[in-house]
């Protein structure tokens, strides 16, 4: 079952991720948890996005239909300040086979242009 689900590619850390779910615990606990930021997390603060927005990046996919493709399109216009990316990943990128290592490229990247962007300030204002 777990090889049908996640591949019989899959490295054998996920497939033992995957048998864990069978566990009852595991599975009370995931529901629990999504039960919750179902109940809580209602509404998007955008006080609070709009206040960060130059340090929020937002990562979506056109692989799954987790999110719709309008979504995505509306969070740029209303987020100009914010950097937007598309990844070829899963929602459950962990899942993938090297799903894990492409978003951590993604995220690597654009840390890497926000400290370049950083040192370049300084050096303008040293100068």
């Amino acid at each position: 079952m777990v090889r049908r689900s996640v591949g019989s590619h899959a490295e054998e850390t996920v497939r033992l991720a995957s048998l864990s779910l069978v566990n009852s615990c595991v599975i009370q606990n995931v529901l629990g948890m999504a039960a919750n930021e179902m109940a809580e997390v209602v509404e998007l603060d955008e006080e609070l996005v709009t206040r960060h927005e130059d340090k929020i990046l937002f990562v979506y996919s056109t692989v799954d239909e987790w999110v719709p493709g309008e979504f995505m399109q509306e969070f740029q216009l209303r987020f100009v300040n914010a950097q937007h990316r598309v990844v070829p990943n899963r929602h459950a990128f962990m899942m993938e086979l090297d799903g894990t290592r492409n978003v951590t490229e993604h995220i690597s990247q654009w840390i890497a242009v926000i400290l370049d962007e950083k040192k370049e300030i300084k050096i303008k204002i040293c100068d």
